[in-house]
Parts: C-alpha cells; sequence; structure tokens
C-alpha cells in the first residue's frame, strides 16, 4: 500500500486537492473502465481515472482523464507505468503538507 497527497484539482469531485489516498500496490489486477488508478508520468505519481482500455497486439493500453478535465491525458498508459489501484480517500489531511511545500517553495 501507500499513499498520495493529491496537490492539484484534476480529480474534483470525487478527489479534491488537500486530500489522501491510500493505494494498493498494482501486482497484475484486473483494470476496469471507470477506475481511479496512481501511474507515473515523467517520473511524477498522476492519480486519474481510466476513461478506454484497448487490447493492441496483446498490449492493453490505459487511456486515462482526471475527472475536472476537459481532455483526456496525451497518450496512453501501460501496465509498466501503473504503480497502483486507488483504494480510499482521507479528506483534507494533506493540506498540511501542501502548505509546507508552498512555503519551502516560496
Amino acid at each position: 500500500f501507500g499513499a498520495i497527497v493529491i496537490a492539484t484539482e484534476s480529480m474534483t469531485g470525487e478527489i479534491n486537492k488537500g486530500d489522501m489516498i491510500i493505494y494498493e500496490q498494482y501486482d497484475d489486477q484486473t483494470i476496469k473502465e471507470g477506475q481511479i488508478i496512481v501511474f507515473l508520468q515523467s517520473e511524477a505519481k498522476i492519480v486519474h481515472r481510466v476513461i478506454k482500455i484497448e487490447n493492441v497486439g496483446g498490449e492493453l493500453r490505459y487511456y486515462t482523464q482526471g475527472d475536472a478535465n476537459e481532455s483526456p491525458d496525451i497518450g496512453y498508459r501501460t501496465k509498466a507505468d501503473i504503480v497502483g489501484l486507488t483504494d480510499a480517500k482521507i479528506a483534507y489531511v494533506g493540506y498540511p503538507t501542501l502548505w509546507l511545500r508552498d512555503i519551502l517553495q516560496n
């Protein structure tokens, strides 16, 4: 299991900025459309919803989008990109982490 503090508003509605999500490590579990996953993109962990799954030549491709984003994420994710599957949310608990980050960056 792991935890991530949500630092953006891309999933507002289901998961809000300042919430902490708990995720189960991805170990080849079945992923379904509509599921919220954690994946790596440019070394950052992103939490977005799977909006489409395609099987291309035996490779599953997962297309994602933040609930509050107007457009899908660019490209697709593969099994190698996926870190975990969201399990639970703890509202607002991440705000102290975000405030500290903002103070240290300024």
